[in-house]
C-alpha cells in the first residue's frame, strides 16, 4: 500500500463520526456489541490491484472469544460462512478479496479451544490455504456479482453489469464451531438448527458485547481509500420480548427476538457537499434490512418478492436549514447494501442536509432497519466517511 493510500486511511480514521446513542436501553452507534455490521464492500474481481475491502474485528475481552464471519449479498442472501478465534484483546483484519480467493485466516492452532463446542478435527478454524476449491470459490464470486452459479445456475445478487464483487459482512460471538458452509446453514438465516434460540440452550450465537472493528474501501491503483467504523449490534436478553418485536436478526425467526440484538434505526440526516474543496462529492452507503426471511439463491430469471425496497421520503434542505426539496423517493436504495452518488439528485444547493426516511411496505409505514454511512471525496484522491445522525430508534417497535 503506498503512502498516500496510508494517509487516506488515517484521514478516514481520524474524521469517523459515531451515530450517538438513542436511549440507555437501546444503544446505537459505536461502542461494543454482540455482532458486528460491516455495511457494505466492493472488490474487482477482474484485476487484483482494483479496488477492494478491508475489516477488522476486534475482542475487547481479558477472554478468549470466538466469532463466526458471514458474507451475504446485496440481496440479503449468505454465502460464505466460517469461525474465527480471537485471543483476549485480539485483532483480526481481513481482505474481501483474500475471502472470494477461498484464503480464510488461520486461526486458534496451538489454542486452548475447549472451552468452545465441535472446534476440534473437522470444524477447527485452522483452515487450509486455499479453504474454498475453485468450484466453490466461482460460485461465491458468482453468487456477489449477480451472475448465475456455474454450479447450480442460480442467482443470489443484483447483477450491475461490472466485474465488481458487492455485498456485506456479518460477525457474531458464538460458542461453537461450525465450520465453513457456502449456505444458510449454521448462519443467523437459520432458524432450521437454529443459530438463535429463544430457549438458549441449543443455540451458535451468544450474548457477549465484546467486539468492535472497522471497515476501509481500498483502490491501490488509484491511491485512494474510505472507510469508517462498523456497527456494532448490542445485545441484552432482558431488553426484548418474545413475540413480534424488530431485533436485527428478527426477521428469519418470526420477529420473536431470540437473537437480542437491538434493531438500527430507519430515519437518518446527513449534510452534503458538492463542489468546492470536495469536488469528487459525496456518497451514501446505505445498508437496509429487506423484512423477509428469503435466504437462498433462486432462478435468475427472478427477483426476491422485497425487490425493490422504497424509502418514505428523502428531502434536501440548504445549509441554513429551510428551503425543502422533496427529492424522487420511489426507490433510490432499493438493495439490501449499495453505494449512492448524491451529485445524481436533482439538488439546486451545492451544500446542505439530507433527510432520509427508510420505512418501507404498505404505505411506507413499515419499521425497517437502515445504516447510513456519509463518504466525502476531494480530487479523487482523499475521502472522509462518517456515520449519518441517527434520528429514531426501533426497539420495542412491532415489525
Amino acid at each position: 500500500m503506498s503512502r498516500r493510500t496510508l494517509v487516506a486511511v488515517a484521514l478516514a480514521v481520524a474524521a469517523v463520526s459515531p451515530a450517538p446513542a438513542l436511549a440507555q436501553d437501546c444503544q446505537v452507534g459505536q461502542g461494543l456489541g454482540s455482532s458486528l455490521l460491516i455495511p457494505y464492500f466492493e472488490v474487482d474481481t477482474s484485476s487484483g490491484s482494483g479496488i477492494t475491502t478491508l475489516f477488522s474485528v476486534n475482542n475487547e475481552s481479558t477472554n478468549p472469544s470466538l466469532v463466526r464471519v458471514v458474507l451475504w449479498t446485496d440481496w440479503g442472501i449468505p454465502t460464505l460462512g466460517f469461525d474465527v478465534y480471537l485471543a483476549a484483546r485480539d485483532l483480526q483484519s481481513f481482505n474481501v478479496r483474500d475471502l472470494l480467493n477461498g484464503l480464510l485466516p488461520s486461526t486458534g492452532a496451538g489454542a486452548d479451544l475447549s472451552g468452545f463446542q465441535f472446534c476440534g478435527g473437522l470444524f477447527a478454524p485452522d483452515y487450509p490455504s486455499p479453504a474454498l476449491n475453485a468450484a466453490e470459490r466461482a460460485t461465491v464470486a458468482a453468487f456477489h456479482r449477480g451472475l448465475p452459479d456455474p454450479t447450480s445456475g442460480l442467482c443470489a445478487g443484483e447483477d450491475h453489469g461490472d466485474p465488481i464483487a458487492r455485498g456485506y459482512v456479518t460477525v457474531d460471538t458464538v460458542d461453537e464451531c461450525s465450520g465453513i458452509r457456502l449456505d444458510k446453514i449454521w448462519s443467523p438465516a437459520d432458524s432450521a438448527y437454529p443459530y438463535f434460540s429463544n430457549a438458549g440452550g441449543t443455540r451458535i450465537g451468544i450474548v457477549s458485547n465484546v467486539l468492535w472493528g472497522d471497515w476501509f474501501v481500498v483502490n491501490p491503483g488509484q491511491d485512494f481509500a474510505q472507510g469508517a467504523e462498523a456497527i456494532p449490534l448490542w445485545a441484552d436478553t432482558g431488553l426484548f420480548n418474545s413475540t413480534d418485536e424488530l431485533t436485527f436478526y428478527g426477521r428469519f425467526y418470526g420477529y420473536t427476538a431470540p437473537d437480542d440484538r437491538v434493531p438500527l434505526p430507519d430515519l437518518w440526516s446527513t449534510r452534503f457537499l458538492i463542489g468546492g474543496p470536495f469536488s469528487g462529492g459525496t456518497e451514501l452507503v446505505v445498508w437496509r434490512d429487506v423484512g423477509t426471511d428469503e435466504a437462498d439463491p433462486i432462478p435468475c430469471a427472478t427477483a426476491p418478492s422485497w425487490r425493490p425496497l422504497e424509502e418514505s421520503f428523502l428531502t434536501a434542505r440548504d445549509e441554513a436549514g429551510g428551503n425543502p426539496v422533496f427529492l424522487d423517493s420511489t426507490n433510490n436504495f432499493f438493495l439490501a447494501t449499495q453505494r449512492f452518488t448524491v451529485d445524481d439528485l436533482p439538488i439546486p444547493y451545492n451544500f446542505g442536509r439530507l433527510q432520509l426516511g427508510l420505512a418501507d411496505g404498505p404505505g411506507l409505514t413499515n419499521p425497517r432497519q437502515a445504516w447510513v454511512t456519509t463518504v466525502m471525496s476531494a480530487e479523487g484522491r482523499y475521502s472522509l466517511g462518517m456515520a449519518a445522525a441517527a434520528i429514531n430508534e426501533r426497539c420495542g417497535v412491532a415489525p
